[in-house]
């Protein structure tokens, strides 16, 4: 498919639809990254080592920026 085909079908897509394109889009970007594969990378590792926040900390932290307003 062409760059002016897919503009044109770009163009006959919904709000919705042109929505979802521009996620899908930004992922394709993010993926191809080696520098976000890396940071990904990095992070995976440092969970699996154990380095990382519970679902009760997480909790802790939303509800006391919650009772600050933020």
């Amino acid at each position: 498919m062409s760059i002016a085909e897919l503009k044109e079908t770009a163009e006959r897509l919904s709000p919705e639809e042109r929505k979802w394109m521009r996620r899908h889009l930004a992922l394709l970007d993010q993926i191809n990254d080696p520098t976000f594969i890396e940071e990904m990378t990095r992070r995976n590792r440092a969970m699996a080592a154990g380095d990382f926040i519970t679902r009760e900390e997480v909790l802790a932290s939303d509800a006391k920026l919650r009772a600050e307003g933020r």
